[in-house]
């Protein structure tokens, strides 16, 4: 760690540098969070954080209100010039395999500014890898770009086996692709867990449903067995049968609602 670096700082340039991340909107209160998470940054020139800051809002178009959110969150971004890792990476979202056109580069770090911490390789290789199991390029920018925070996924833990586990279930390709653009967050979903296992044994034998049906709505994929049982029970003592009820019918977010329009 770099932490005990800071010890060599005079108090003069601490509390310089301090009223500088202030002076960029990191609160009061988060500073100290903000440098535990990159001492380093008490190291920083402030040349080179505002290099750093200018970059994002001339070039990206970053509003200067969410810059302190992402200075709070990933203050690593701000120690290296922009040529050392966001021109590679915002570069190849909008030369390399997604083409991505500057308002949505822009929108895609508004939504995840995690991004920007990772190396292009990185990002090559996971959509590489996602292009590899049967995804169209086109599917996988819309998935990325509507979902930027499936590239936190891991390949090997996460995302192959999703894949696969939905091809051995009998999707094809382009079911799947049209399963993870309507709903990218399935691809973190662990089917091998138990949790998993008792939702779609009561999607099975319960509902008489089978994965490819998660096609009609994808939400019900990540809905907790603990609210979709009890309201198949409603149903079937309606009279409903459970085969004929709409997935979609199970999946309102609030119980209130979701009475209301059954009813």
């Amino acid at each position: 760690s770099d932490a005990p670096g800071v010890l060599c700082l005079g108090g003069k340039a601490v509390a310089s540098k301090l009223q500088f991340l202030k002076s960029m909107g990191v609160r009061e209160s988060a500073l100290s969070d903000t440098l535990a998470k990159c001492p380093q940054l008490l190291h920083a020139s402030i040349y080179e954080v505002g290099c750093v800051a200018n970059f994002l809002s001339s070039e990206l178009g970053v509003n200067w209100r969410v810059m302190p959110f992402i200075l709070e969150r990933f203050p690593s971004i701000f120690l290296h010039p922009p040529a050392h890792n966001l021109e590679p990476i915002v570069h190849w979202l909008e030369g390399g395999m997604l083409q991505l056109g500057r308002e949505e580069t822009c929108a895609m770090i508004g939504l995840w500014p995690q991004i920007l911490t990772y190396s292009k390789t990185e990002v090559q290789a996971k959509c590489s890898a996602l292009e590899g199991c049967g995804l169209k390029k086109e599917t996988l920018r819309n998935m990325i770009t509507l979902s930027p925070d499936i590239l936190s996924l891991d390949l090997e833990l996460d995302v192959l086996p999703t894949m696969q586990f939905l091809k051995e279930c009998g999707m094809s390709e382009e079911q799947i692709a049209s399963l993870l653009v309507a709903e990218p967050r399935i691809l973190s979903l662990k089917f091998s867990y138990s949790t998993e296992e008792r939702k779609l044994f009561f999607l099975r034998k319960v509902m008489g449903r089978d994965v490819p049906d998660l096609l009609e709505c994808p939400a019900y994929a990540l809905m907790r067995l603990g609210k979709v049982a009890p309201r198949a029970a409603f149903l079937k003592q309606q009279g409903r049968n459970l085969h004929e009820v709409p997935l979609r019918d199970l999946v309102h977010n609030s119980d209130r609602d979701w009475a209301r329009e059954i009813a």
